[in-house]
């Protein structure tokens, strides 16, 4: 073989091992490789690792973007319509129309009784503490021992204002409301042991100080809750001020609390309400539909021929059951609600399922027989079911949140059926216009047992 040829063959043998090797391990960035020569797949917007869809950084992540379960969007813990309260995450922040505890103390050795804990109103009207119940923890859970649940029935607290309980032998702060019921029931809440004390809507917990599982987390401890933050119904010590006590503790700082500015309320839940005073809920006055208030979705009293066929249909807007602790129904008279007990209806022990209704029933009705029939019929609340054009108020404790009919007339509303119009919610003033209005003389009524808000 001559010397060109030899040449020749060595070039394209050279050129032959190029391309071999360079088809082996690529440096396309489209398609990457591993160290060991193998392909780690995509890195298109389902990438385990990459953007997108990925379940560690983008898009709907189940730990940062989007809808995550822990930070964005609709999260559990984080921003837009939290599980508590209206806008904000169950992990705090101010916001709506819900009471938290604001300060907590319990004296060290030798500082006596002098145990206190304060609750704050972030609204700027009275907040009716009807229904509301605090509760001392033990081995985890809300003790079920009526010692260590103290009723607020009877109290409210002023806009913007707080109510400081005292123990009974307290002496450092004497403008406390002591517990009339002490020793019971109620009578060892304020005690205090380090156990984590609990404040309840009903059997809602809307807020907590101290850690469940721990008797000693808050022990001998003075704390105040930090301006930016509200209601939780997790306790995490990043969102107070805690000092250790000795002694007598410095009581300087109950009677008052300085909130900071969190995010307005959105839609709130049962527990807590939402930026409205009179409803609990992140609606105003006059409507809306939305927040955390329930209200009066129908209203049916028949003409002469339609029997006792006469309804009254409650709506949740809520994503969660909403306990009716400490509401009423009043029907008016001359103006104003009756103040005979036979026309006063009280909720307690009723709940409204989430987006759903309570359909409340005269005892002799008989059109639709899925309805509530009082179980106090006739009295107290017997004669609220009779109906005779007068106004209805829905009530939390003592303040109005909705309202049917003209307070001022007698048959404004009567022989009619009346329901609610999609996107109006309560208001504290009737308006024909926010009602679909017809006369009714017995027989079915299929648009009872739900609502279209």
């Amino acid at each position: 073989m001559s010397l060109r040829k030899i040449f020749v063959f060595s070039v394209v043998m050279m050129f032959a091992i190029c391309i071999s090797a360079c088809s082996e391990v690529s440096d396309d960035p489209f398609v990457p490789s591993s160290s060991d020569g193998n392909a780690s797949g995509p890195v298109d917007g389902t990438s385990s690792t990459g953007d997108g869809t990925s379940s560690n950084v983008g898009g709907t992540s189940s730990n940062v973007g989007g809808t995550s379960s822990n930070v964005g969007g609709t999260s559990s813990n984080g921003g837009g319509t939290s599980s508590n309260g209206g806008g904000t995450s169950s992990a705090g922040n101010i916001t709506g129309a819900s009471i938290y505890i604001s300060e907590y103390i319990e004296p060290g050795q030798g500082g006596g009784n002098n145990k206190y804990l304060e609750l704050y109103n972030p609204n700027s009207t009275p907040f009716d503490l009807n229904g509301w119940k605090l509760k001392q923890y033990y081995n985890g859970n809300p003790s079920s021992n009526d010692n260590f649940i103290l009723p607020l029935d009877g109290h409210s607290i002023p806009g913007k204002g707080v109510l400081v309980i005292a123990n009974a032998e307290a002496t450092a702060y004497t403008s406390g409301w002591v517990p009339s019921a002490y020793p019971a029931p109620g009578g060892n809440l304020m005690s205090f042991t380090g156990q984590a004390l609990g404040l309840f809507q009903g059997d809602a917990l809307v807020d907590i100080v101290g850690q469940p599982s721990s008797t000693t987390a808050i022990a001998d401890k003075k704390m105040i809750r930090k301006p930016t933050f509200g209601p939780s119904a997790t306790y995490n010590e990043s969102e107070w001020t805690i000092t250790a006590t000795t002694g007598i503790p410095d009581v300087s700082t109950l009677g008052s609390h300085t909130p900071g500015s969190g995010p307005s309320g959105g839609s709130s839940s049962s527990s807590a309400g939402g930026s409205s005073s009179s409803a609990g809920g992140g609606t105003s006055s006059t409507g809306g539909g939305t927040g955390s208030s329930i209200f009066i979705s129908e209203y049916i009293e028949p003409s002469t021929g339609g029997g006792n066929n006469k309804y009254l249909e409650l709506y949740n807007p809520n994503t969660t059951a909403f306990n009716l602790s400490g509401w009423k129904l009043k029907q008016y008279y001359n103006g104003n609600p009756s103040t005979n007990d036979n026309f006063i209806l009280p909720l307690d022990g009723q709940s409204i399922s989430a987006k759903g209704v309570l359909v409340i029933a005269h005892a002799e009705a008989t059109a639709y027989t899925s309805g509530w029939v009082p179980s106090v019929y006739p009295a107290p609340g017997g004669n609220f079911m009779s109906f005779t054009g007068q106004a209805l108020g829905l009530f939390q404790g003592d303040t109005l949140v909705d309202i049917v009919g003209q307070p001022a007339s007698t048959t404004a509303i009567q022989n009619m059926k009346l329901v609610r119009k999609s996107g109006n919610g309560p208001s504290t003033t009737y308006s024909e216009s926010h009602w679909n209005k017809s006369t009714y003389s017995g027989g079915s009524i299929s648009t009872l047992g739900s609502h279209t808000p």
